[in-house]
């Protein structure tokens, strides 16, 4: 019976919940109302060849809050244009082609372009199209228009300083909301209204400015009203719509004032604006109701926390009951070496499934399409045999601990301790990166303010600290192959709640290749092309075969096994599981694209379905699974970062105890001794680990893409080790740990390379191959030199010579 107490649980919680639940989420705008906000868009557009600024904005309404095919017929004859676009239609391709970012940055550049060297184009047009973009590069050529050029041209370059953090720029906006020149002033308030950014003492100086009787203009408050503290809002609003009624020039203000900060209880006020004589204000109501019915948060209920809190004192308690059965060292880091192949398969697969994984599956269908996870998937035919019958007999008949024992009798102490820094190093950071972005998802799913990602982190911390310390690997395993199972219950379940909704496997089943996907290209050797079949196959081939044979997450858990056979199909179980998974997901993508492509409103305010597709799925799970299944599918995704962090946690205090310890002391530690030294160095991996999480916030650029970047900088540098002392009998101690460097250097430009040189980045794809080759080719010809027997003076020296042609390759490549 206890087998099926889990299906037990999901089926209670599935009827509790279902007297709560409506598939459909109420929304707050109804059918009609949201019809006309559309259709006055779509008219303001121009489809029919309307042009001018009140086009271009309800246009780039349209584009921003997901409406893309009402506006179809205008993106395709624009991109008919050529050269021949404006500055408005520009802007209108940079925001339709925001999901590439070589087409987004060429249209930009094009814009730029258009205000440095086009004499006959207008500066205002330019900068105000940038400036409603976002564009946020305060270069020299705008800061010098922000300084020199009319009042309106500085005012529109003033607000891309302010986009761009700028807080001089912000208070100069704030001054010149008190400006002699109404257009003037209108403009800096407008500016003040789109820039968030300025400081919050912003609030002060623009309310001294509008008590100043001789400046007083009531067009002030949308702005007041945006920069206010929140205790003094509501005050603010009601003033801000009751000056509407005297002048009429505070309408547009007024209603993008809301659009960014408005409320349920605004809908009212903001449905009769839709009658006004000004189609700027219709224009801006629409905007603003649409944009509130975006921000409509279900959330997760009582019954959701309650599920959570179960789960959480069930890891606990898993490590409580293994703790008791544990006697010797080999009990706690490799199970006893006996644990189930099945057990250990889904294990070692749930080790690599992060949440952001999970989440950026479907993320990657939705903006990408499913190219790249069917060319994973299709990886199998290749990875498991060479692991199988190449790798793991290799790793079978020694008896380790710690993977790096593998490479010290061919190629010495010094190369195993190489080994074993370089996955402490990338595992901490691994480790703290996933704790952190897991937290901060989970912000967003529970809706809660970013302060709270910090309280989140050293909660998660210190359960998982608490199990994988206490129950070893035994805990690791059991806890990874629940987390697995409950989320492909998830997973499934949003696939069949879509089904029903949509009416059918149908109605999102694609039947065609979506033209937001990425093209299918078999093969190309420009680096600029994000994805062809060929490197695809590459880049997975290297990755898992290099995980497999390298990390010590994949190899605990094959030693951890009884025989090669067993060991075999834990791999075999671990391949088959990610790919299962990874075919749900898929189809889990289709269903999300379609269910949000369909009712764009649903999509959440400030989000896309191009731009930000890794963030729908987090949404669908908060808001539109039934209460009670949100809870455990939340605790699920939470606890795919516990599993992961868990097998670091265990998997770095094996490598701490067995290669670290013991090259620190100079001395062997008793069994007895290794096992308090392992517990020790599991709950110490996992404090530190808590501890740089906390900092992890402060990593500049997009933390997702540094993540993945960092993590592809060392796994085939250290297969390299590997590799050289298991298959390259001539291989020397130096040749291998410089051919190692290299592999890292060339990780590093290829994965930077859009920040070394200040053009388009090379494709993720390339790291890996790259990396790998170069590793393995560098290190067998430096194994040709004779560096055996010499002394560490000299062998220094040469590795720093050697290393003058990678140094010289990074220099030049930041020149071009």
């Amino acid at each position: 019976m206890k087998r099926f107490a889990c299906l037990y649980m999901m089926a209670f919680l599935i009827l509790v919940s279902s007297g709560r639940y409506a598939l459909a989420k109420n929304t707050l705008l109804s059918t009609d109302t949201r019809n006309r906000c559309v259709a006055i868009l779509v008219d303001s557009a121009g489809n029919g060849g309307k042009t001018g600024e009140t086009a271009f904005r309800a246009a780039e309404i349209l584009l921003t809050n997901g409406y893309t095919p009402e506006i179809r017929e205008l993106i395709t004859a624009l991109r008919r244009k050529g050269d021949r676009l404006t500055p408005g239609e520009c802007g209108l391709l940079a925001l339709a082609d925001r999901k590439d970012p070589a087409l987004f940055q060429e249209h930009m550049d094009r814009l730029i372009w258009m205000l440095t060297s086009q004499p006959d184009t207008s500066t205002i047009e330019v900068l105000n199209v940038l400036a409603s973009l976002g564009y946020d590069s305060y270069s020299p050529e705008i800061q010098a228009i922000a300084q020199n050029g009319t009042p309106q041209e500085r005012i529109l370059a003033l607000e891309v300083g302010a986009n761009s953090g700028d807080s001089a720029a912000g208070e100069q906006l704030v001054e010149h909301c008190g400006d002699n020149d109404a257009s003037v002033r209108t403009l800096a308030i407008r500016a003040l209204i789109r820039s968030n950014q300025t400081e919050l003492s912003s609030y002060d100086r623009l309310k001294a400015i509008s008590s100043d009787k001789e400046k007083q203009d009531i067009t002030i408050l949308p702005a007041l009203f945006i920069h206010a503290p929140e205790e003094n809002r509501n005050d603010l609003k009601a003033s801000m719509k009751s000056s509407i009624g005297r002048l009429k020039s505070v309408f547009p203000f007024a209603t993008l004032a809301l659009a960014a900060e408005g409320a349920p209880d605004d809908i009212p006020f903001l449905e009769k604006l839709l009658d006004s004589d000004s189609i700027e204000t219709r224009v801006e109501a629409a905007n603003a109701l649409i944009r509130i019915e975006r921000r409509d948060y279900r959330g997760i209920g009582v019954l959701d926390w309650l599920v959570i809190a179960v789960y959480a004192a069930a890891m606990l308690g898993i490590g409580v009951y293994f703790s008791r059965r544990q006697k010797t060292s080999d009990d706690y880091l490799v199970g006893g070496r006996a644990v189930n192949p099945f057990v250990s398969g889904i294990s070692l697969f749930a080790s690599y499934l992060s949440t952001i994984s999970y989440l950026a599956v479907a993320g990657e269908v939705i903006k990408h399409g499913p190219l790249v996870f069917l060319i994973h998937i299709a990886s199998i035919v290749v990875v498991y045999p060479v692991t199988a019958y190449f790798l793991i007999p290799l790793f079978m008949k020694l008896p380790i601990t710690s993977a790096y024992e593998i490479i010290e009798r061919p190629l010495g102490k010094g190369v195993r301790i190489t080994g074993s820094l370089i996955f402490l190093i990338t595992r901490f950071l691994w480790m703290a990166l996933l704790i952190y972005l897991t937290s901060k998802a989970l912000v967003v799913m529970l809706n809660l303010d970013n302060s709270y990602i910090l309280l989140i982190s050293i909660i998660g911390g210190i359960i998982t600290v608490i199990y994988s310390t206490m129950g070893g690997l035994r805990a690791v395993v059991t806890t990874d192959v629940t987390q697995f199972f409950i989320l492909l219950f998830g997973a499934l379940l949003t696939i069949v709640i879509i089904t029903f909704k949509l009416g059918g496997t149908g109605a999102w089943l694609p039947d065609a290749w979506s033209p937001s996907w990425d093209k299918l290209v078999f093969f190309s050797l420009s680096p600029y092309i994000r994805l062809t079949v060929v490197f695809s196959a590459l880049h997975f081939l290297s990755w898992w075969i290099a995980t497999a044979g390298s990390d010590q997450m994949a190899i605990q858990r094959f030693i951890a096994t009884k025989d090669v056979r067993s060991a075999r199909q834990a791999f075999l179980t671990a391949q088959l599981g990610e790919k299962i998974l990874f075919i749900i997901l898929i189809s889990v993508g289709f269903a999300l694209f379609s269910f949000y492509r369909r009712q764009p409103w649903l999509i959440p305010d400030g989000l896309d379905i191009v731009s930000d597709a890794d963030y729908l799925f987090p949404n669908f799970i908060a808001n539109h699974l039934p209460i009670g299944i949100s809870g455990l599918v939340i605790a699920a995704i939470f606890s795919a970062a516990m599993s992961s962090l868990s097998s670091g946690v265990n998997s770095t205090a094996a490598v701490f105890t067995t290669d670290i310890m013991p090259w620190l002391t100079k001395r062997d530690f008793t069994d007895s001794q290794r096992l308090k030294l392992a517990r020790k160095s599991s709950f110490f991996v996992g404090v530190l680990v808590v501890i740089i999480s906390a900092f992890i916030g402060g990593v500049p650029g997009n933390i997702t893409e540094v993540t993945t970047k960092t993590n592809g900088l060392f796994v085939c540098p250290l297969f390299n080790l590997f590799f050289m002392a298991l298959f390259v009998p001539f291989a020397t101690p130096f040749g291998t740990i410089m051919g190692s460097i290299y592999g890292v250097a060339i990780a590093v430009i290829v994965a930077f390379w859009d920040k070394l040189t200040g053009g388009p980045g090379v494709t993720f794809l390339w790291i890996g191959p790259s990396s790998l080759v170069v590793s393995i080719c560098v290190s067998m010809l430096l194994s040709l030199l004779k560096t055996r027997g010499k002394s560490i003076r000299y062998l220094f020296g040469l590795g720093l010579t050697l290393l003058v042609p990678a140094l010289l390759a990074i220099y030049a490549v930041t020149r071009l």
